[in-house]
């Protein structure tokens, strides 16, 4: 018995020592960071330790489906008063509109903040300064991005529109003692956050499409929005979440939101992102051959724009390139032309059918494209 005790010994020491390095190795690979995460890292070790970045989601929800508004926070807070300011307003701004999102993996990922930023109306200044109290600021991720495939994903935010607060003495600036003025100095690195993408659900998409458009032919509920554009409204969320259902069914309504000559800013966020620039093109066609309907503006430029997404996908793609390049505008400005090439062509198929203004309006469309201007906003006086 005790030789057979003793062999069971070593056969069960043999096993520790065979198993425990291969386990200890498989542990150490699971913990080792990726170089996008040693990026995150790396940024948030840069952060000045008096202020805080925090990138969320609402309620800390994690999921969401392929086809669904992802909103976001951004949450700054600051522990020495008066210190820091955040520039506000976004729509006067370019401070305020300096902010990016970094994803990993970056190959399923359409970006649309590269060459389809935002304007601004010039020019105002408007900043709150930070403390202890979260300013928090809300977001959709997928106004600047989407993703074209179900996975896990990490995802952190970057911004420089914190600024610091400097005190100007009465030598340094001929005016009051004791201004304050802001001056950026640093750029902010968030958090890290985890995003579970699920595939598609053509069952749910079918549900969620029924509930939108039941919000959007609602009179009260469109009322209730226009009441005081409040963008927090069952109306404009309904609005919102059609603008990111990628099924056909979807496009057609999308596409067919208003008239497509005039500004009409529905239209253009229902237009705003597809990961189907295909079913997008096809839906356009098809509204664009109705003899009444004129084309301008607003249309020509959603048009071309998922154009370009379809024969030249790099452009939106962030790949490490860096989407400010030279290479890149020039990539982008050839994508254009040539687009506006195939509309012009197109446009040109379908004007036989037009008919009164619509004719008119798509006739000078067609010339402008020709010369690479565009199209006309509006109807003719």
């Amino acid at each position: 018995m005790r030789r057979l005790s003793h062999r069971a010994k070593s056969v069960v020491g043999i096993i520790i020592l065979t198993v425990a390095p291969t386990w200890l190795a498989a542990g150490q690979d699971a913990h080792a960071p990726s170089e996008f995460e040693l990026r995150n890292q790396g940024g948030v070790k840069k952060n000045p330790a008096d202020l805080k970045f925090e990138f969320r989601t609402p309620d800390a929800r994690s999921t969401f489906h392929l086809y669904e508004l992802i909103p976001v926070e951004m949450v700054f807070t600051s522990s020495r008063p008066a210190t820091y300011s955040i520039a506000m307003n976004e729509a006067m701004s370019w401070g305020a509109q300096r902010y990016r999102f970094e994803v990993d993996p970056v190959d399923a990922i359409i970006v649309y903040d590269t060459h389809y930023r935002k304007g601004i109306a010039c020019c105002s200044y408007e900043s709150l300064n930070l403390s202890s109290k979260p300013i928090v600021l809300q977001k959709e991720l997928t106004d600047f991005l989407r993703f074209e495939k179900a996975g896990t994903y990490e995802v952190f935010a970057t911004t420089e529109r914190v600024f610091r607060i400097h005190r100007v003495s009465r030598a340094q600036q001929p005016r009051a003692s004791g201004e304050e003025t802001s001056t950026p100095s640093f750029t902010l690195t968030s958090n890290l956050l985890t995003l579970t993408i699920q595939p598609d659900d053509p069952q749910r998409d079918m549900q969620r499409l029924a509930e939108v458009l039941r919000t959007l032919h609602n009179q009260k509920a469109l009322k209730d929005f226009q009441r005081g554009n409040d963008d927090t409204t069952p109306w404009f969320r309904a609005l919102r979440a059609l603008g990111v259902l990628d099924t056909a069914a979807a496009m057609r309504e999308r596409v067919a939101i208003g008239p497509l000559a005039e500004d009409n800013w529905p239209l253009r966020m229902a237009l705003a992102s597809t990961t189907r620039p295909d079913l997008m093109l096809a839906a356009l066609e098809d509204r664009a051959r109705d003899s009444s309907v004129a084309l301008g503006d607003r249309f020509e430029t959603a048009w071309t724009k998922f154009m370009i997404q379809r024969d030249c996908p790099e452009v939106f793609r962030r790949s490490g390139r860096d989407p400010d390049s030279v290479n890149s505008h020039d990539n982008f400005a050839a994508c254009r032309t040539e687009a506006q090439r195939k509309l012009a062509l197109f446009l040109q198929s379908t004007l036989p059918t037009k008919t009164g203004v619509a004719k008119e309006i798509t006739a000078t469309c067609i010339e402008w494209l020709k010369q690479g201007i565009g199209c006309p906003t509006g109807l003719p006086k």
